[in-house]
């Protein structure tokens, strides 16, 4: 199951909705918030996202007597506790609280594989003998972007994810987000010795390969004058040379043209290094100036990759198909869509 952790919203509401936005999106199955909501009305957004919640309080939370109220009256959607909560994910046990004091102890006692807490508003991970703790950062956006963090309680991996300074850009929706494709080892060292051999072939069927009847001699070196340049200019063709992200889709720029994804339809967005791992190629280029054509694996099943760097994966979940792209931020990206997203949901609501 996925959790999201989040701190310190502070009375931000607006944070606070793109967070939850995000967190529906991700179909999380829970919501942990390590205090400071300050205002009994950040419950009532909370209690919104139809997500069940379970906090603390924090040191700036003032009025508890009116934030329990709330809490009492969410139909049992909101937990609050007041220092610390705990839960159990099937086995994976979590503790939350504010303060770092806290936290250290908890961690310390070695009971818990998570323990969460807020106060600082800044992002830490840290590993207490047995135990993971964690500070999310804070919605409030206090010193740094605003943010929360996902964790998927089976695999242990934890995203952090900030919301970037485009506020202006996408609520006007006229700048297009640009990302680069860096080419990764493999793909330059693929590259390289493709050249060479296409190049090689190409040459010595220019040039003429010594021996063999001459009448069948433009019958041997035609096909190695002809193909090797059409392999390469072929795939140069098909080169990414980075991604444009806009409100409606996703573009891989080749050389020549662009290739449209449209995100209408999306249904998730994550980050996986190792999303393309153990996968066979049924169409396409392998490494040649790029990784593009249709793969299959045990993980993603059929997809459709635009990539130079699968450490960088992006894997975009559409209902009838999956796509993975590479873009040199894998962190902003994902962010600026989730972004975008909201973005298309208030356009829709008008």
């Amino acid at each position: 199951m996925n959790i999201a952790v989040m701190s310190d919203s502070h009375d931000h509401i607006w944070n606070l909705r793109k967070a939850l936005a995000v967190i529906r999106a991700e179909n999380c199955g829970r919501i942990i918030h390590c205090g400071d909501f300050v205002a009994p009305f950040m419950f009532k957004e909370l209690e919104k996202a139809g997500i069940p919640v379970h906090c603390v309080f924090g040191n700036n939370d003032g009025d508890k007597a009116l934030l329990t109220q709330f809490a009492l009256q969410s139909n049992g959607l909101i937990t609050l506790d007041s220092l610390v909560g705990e839960m159990d994910m099937d086995g994976f046990k979590i503790a939350f609280t504010h303060e770092w004091i806290v936290a250290e102890g908890l961690a310390a006692a070695g009971k818990h594989h998570l323990v969460c807490f807020g106060h600082s508003h800044q992002y830490l991970e840290k590993q207490i003998g047995d135990t993971l703790v964690l500070n999310p950062g804070d919605i409030m956006g206090k010193d740094d972007a605003p943010g929360f963090c996902i964790m998927d309680t089976v695999t242990r991996h934890i995203r952090q994810l900030p919301f970037h300074n485009y506020s202006k850009s996408l609520i006007t929706l006229m700048e297009t987000l640009h990302f680069k494709a860096p080419w990764t080892a493999s793909v330059k060292t693929a590259t390289v010795l493709g050249c060479t051999v296409l190049l090689g072939l190409m040459g010595a069927g220019l040039f003429g390969i010594p021996g063999g009847d001459p009448v069948f001699r433009p019958v041997r070196d035609l096909p190695m004058i002809v193909f090797p340049p059409c392999i390469l200019f072929g795939s140069m063709l098909f080169m990414i040379r980075g991604y444009e992200l806009t409100k409606n889709a996703v573009y891989v720029k080749r050389l020549l043209w662009r290739t449209t994804i449209y995100l209408p339809g999306l249904t998730s967005v994550e980050i996986n290094p190792a999303a393309m791992s153990t996968s066979f190629r049924t169409f396409g280029n392998g490494g040649l100036f790029s990784i593009c054509g249709a793969f299959s694996n045990r993980s993603l099943g059929n997809y459709r990759a635009y990539a130079t760097n699968p450490e960088n994966s992006v894997v975009l979940r559409f209902k009838n198909r999956v796509v993975v792209v590479t873009p040199h931020d894998p962190e902003r990206f994902v962010s600026d869509i989730h972004q975008l997203n909201l973005i298309q949901l208030k356009e829709a609501m008008k």
